[in-house]
């Protein structure tokens, strides 16, 4: 016998399948790419000024050399640590070297001074320590000779020269030939020396025109190396014979005396001529035993000067 048909088997209960309506994903939002911010750092430091720079700069005014060394100097520090003040050690080498060679040109200059100044100076005997010497009244016994008015009539042309009388005097004897500048004596001791100078005389000796006397006080002065101060109110008008010893008519000379320390003593008497740019001197130096005094009095009584 045939069996029924079955039916078919139901499945169960089960919620039907939910259909996809194409929902977005949860999850993070689409938004737009947001750009990265760079790291943080540090605002950069302010650089210094470099300290030798600024040294430099004001060591060139006071000494050139150690301005343009500390500016070299700090050029390069500067380069190796990036620090500030380039302009202050170049500043500072600019002004060292003008500094520098400024001091050079003086030193010079001065050099040069000195070395023309002892040029002239080498034509006369070193002096000593002076002995202030009273001034005395002008005489007013001038028979006609060349008192120091009398130089202001003198001819250009003329020339004023020692007469050589002392050369008759007995005790004395030439130590020296004229050299064209000068001529000595010395004594029979040899303890005194006598110095006799005539020449023409240089820029070193301030002419002051229609005075004698002032010119004959700076001819004194640069005679003996010192300054024309020096001489003021240490001198002493005195004569000397014009023409020839004991002829009544003689020239006025100033003279100026002193001393050094170990016994040395000397006298000179000096005179000079605007008009004819002529100087001339009679210089006394005596060693310690020398009597100073004495022997100028003898040199004054055996000297005349003559203008021809």
């Amino acid at each position: 016998m045939s069996q029924p048909p079955v039916p078919p088997i139901e499945p169960p209960n089960v919620a039907p399948p939910i259909p996809d309506y194409g929902a977005p994903t949860y999850g993070s939002p689409d938004v737009p790419d947001v750009p990265s911010l760079p790291a943080w750092t540090p605002p950069p430091t302010a650089r210094r000024t470099n300290v030798l720079a600024i040294i430099s700069l004001v060591s060139a005014f006071l000494f050139g050399l150690a301005g343009i060394v500390t500016g070299y100097v700090a050029l390069g520090q500067i380069k190796r640590n990036r620090e500030r003040g380039r302009g202050l050690a170049i500043s500072g080498i600019v002004i060292g070297y003008v500094n520098a060679l400024a001091t050079v040109g003086v030193i010079v200059l001065l050099i040069v001074t000195l070395a023309s100044s002892a040029t002239f100076s080498s034509r006369f005997t070193p002096r000593y320590t002076y002995v202030p010497v009273a001034p005395s009244a002008p005489s007013t016994t001038n028979l006609g000779g060349l008192s120091f008015a009398d130089g202001n009539d003198l001819d250009p042309n003329e020339v004023q020269r020692f007469s050589e009388t002392f050369a008759e005097k007995s005790g004395w004897a030439l130590s020296k030939p004229f050299d064209g500048d000068e001529w000595k004596y010395v004594d029979s001791q040899g303890l005194c020396t006598v110095t006799f100078h005539w020449a023409n005389f240089n820029d070193h000796v301030e002419v002051t025109d229609g005075d004698d006397r002032a010119t004959t006080e700076s001819y004194t002065a640069a005679s003996l190396g010192w300054d024309s101060s020096a001489v003021q109110g240490r001198l002493s008008q005195i004569e000397l014979a014009y023409d020839y010893p004991s002829s009544g008519a003689y020239a006025d000379f100033l003279v100026i005396s002193g001393s050094d320390g170990d016994g040395v003593n000397w006298v000179q008497a000096s005179r000079a001529f605007g008009v004819s740019g002529i100087g001339m001197y009679v210089d006394l130096t005596c060693t310690s035993g020398g009597d100073v005094d004495a022997a100028f009095t003898e040199v004054l009584e055996s000297t005349a000067i003559t203008s021809s």
